[in-house]
């Protein structure tokens, strides 16, 4: 994968990874400790792992290992913090993990241009099935 398009596709599921959090950002009043640390831990590992994978793709590990860990970070604590403390905390320790494995399952892949592709829109699908499913879980939670 070329490095304009990791970063196209980063892009991209960052924008799509903060409109999911902002939207779910409208039931903070019912978020509890628990749902916070579910909401921290899913950004954190879908965008580590996400972003972590095309920039792995790209580069090196170095390099995918730091950008995926940030990114999760970010994400993980920033969405989870709804949560508290604890919320923050565990979405900080999601997007750590998810970062890396993210970084290394691009390097690690990168045996082909199909292998690639096929992984990214794998990873992709996955990724926001799990958000679909986290948005579902916060809706029921707050009625």
């Amino acid at each position: 994968m070329s490095l304009s398009a990791a970063i196209a596709l980063s892009v991209a599921f960052a924008a799509v990874s903060a409109a999911v959090g902002v939207h779910l950002l409208r039931y903070r009043a019912s978020v509890t400790e628990m749902l916070g640390m579910m909401i921290g831990m899913t950004f954190g590992m879908m965008s580590g792992i996400a972003i972590g994978f095309f920039i792995g793709a790209a580069t090196d590990m170095f390099i995918s290992n730091l950008v995926g860990v940030t990114v999760g970070l970010a994400f993980g604590a920033g969405f989870g913090s709804q949560g508290g403390l604890m919320g923050a905390m565990d979405g900080g320790m999601g997007g750590f993990m998810g970062g890396m494995m993210g970084g290394m399952l691009g390097v690690m892949i990168n045996s082909s241009p199909t292998a690639v592709w096929v992984t990214a829109v794998f990873t992709t699908v996955i990724c926001l099935a799990v958000y679909a499913g986290l948005i579902r879980l916060v809706r029921k939670s707050s009625h």
